[in-house]
């Protein structure tokens, strides 16, 4: 007949988990908070770095603009203005 053991398999009885295996779930925790206070925290960082993003973009313009007049001035000895240069040939 049916046995409730599957042949060829060597099963020890003391696996078989009953009841009194329960786990307690007394220690579990109330994560709801948790994730309230790491949004609140998220929010800050991201509004912190998008203040820090302006301010460091206003000092790139700032910088890029200082970088295109030191490039000019260091271009300038090589920019030699010839008139009528298209009438020499």
């Amino acid at each position: 007949l049916l046995d409730k053991k599957p042949k060829g398999f060597l099963i020890d009885d003391s696996d078989d988990i009953d009841d009194s295996d329960d786990i307690d779930d007394s220690g579990d925790i109330d994560d709801s908070d948790d994730i309230d206070r790491d949004l609140d925290t998220e929010l800050e960082l991201l509004t912190m770095m998008n203040a820090l993003t302006k301010d460091m973009m206003l000092e790139i313009d700032r910088f890029y603009i200082t970088l295109q007049f030191e490039l000019a001035k260091a271009m300038s000895p090589c920019i030699i203005w010839i008139p009528n240069i298209h009438n020499l040939y």
